[in-house]
This record gives structure tokens, sequence and C-alpha cells, in this order.
């Protein structure tokens, strides 16, 4: 082992005891190989903008609308949860902070703050979801044949 390891592993563990060397120092990672730029405007292209001559953008089209490649798309809509061509009808959002809501939205499910505790509402009240139905299940709550 060099000199350096060593005394790294010294002063970390003068720092904060074993726990200093058990495991490796958090490191910044590879730098993005695209900008947040981009990526916000591909978020905004895809939930707010509709291409000319189709209903939803394909990973093709706006690969070659915004100058990426199609797997960078893939990679992007898969890290915002977009799926535009797995629906009949996407339903574009008018919110211009709908990508920054996003990411923040998702990052509380995939990483929490500790001992902190997410609650979602739906907006729209007039449903009522299967479990919540007064008669018990939806199919519960339907007349049968014989009835």
């Amino acid at each position: 082992m060099s000199r350096f390891k060593v005394s790294r592993w010294r002063e970390r563990y003068a720092r904060h005891g074993f726990a200093g060397i058990v495991q490796d120092a958090p490191r910044p990672g590879r730098t993005p190989s695209i900008k947040a730029e981009t990526v916000e405007r591909m978020v905004r292209m895809t939930t707010q903008e509709k291409p000319l001559s189709a209903t939803h953008w394909s990973t093709r089209s706006l690969a070659a609308a915004v100058g990426v490649s199609p797997s960078t798309v893939r990679r992007v809509w898969r890290a915002h949860g977009l799926k535009p061509h797995r629906l009949k009808t996407f339903k574009l959002s008018n919110d211009p902070a709908f990508a920054k809501k996003l990411e923040e939205i998702v990052g509380l499910y995939l990483n929490p703050p500790e001992h902190a505790v997410v609650l979602a509402t739906d907006e729209k009240s007039q449903i009522q979801s299967a479990g919540s139905h007064p008669a018990g299940s939806a199919a519960e709550a339907r007349p049968s044949a014989n009835q």
C-alpha cells in the first residue's frame, strides 16, 4: 500500500472512527454526457409539444429534433418515467414547470429524505378507487346477471 493511502485511512479513522474506513468515501462520479438543459428540453418537448406529423414523439423523431441519439432519448424517458408510445392518447401538460416538478416528485420516491413521509393526493376527487368504494370492490358493487 502506498503511504498516501495509509495516511488517508488514518485521517478518516481519526475523524470518524471505524465507520470512516469501513467504506470508501463517496465520489462525484462521471460527469453527465448531456447537459441538464438538453434533458429539460427533451422532457418539455415530450410532455408539452407534439411533432408536426404525429400524435406523439418517437425516440427517433425527438432525437433528430434535439440533436442526440435515440438511445439517449430512451434513457431520459426511462429516468423521468415517460412512456408516450404506450398510451393511446398522450396527455400534454400545460404547466411550464412540469419537468422540474416531475424530477422533484420522482426524486422523493427514489431517494426520500431520512424519516420523511410522502403523502400523495389525486385531483380526480369524483373517481373512487376500488378499495374505497362504499360497497367494497368495484366487482362487488356491480349487480350479477342473476339478480
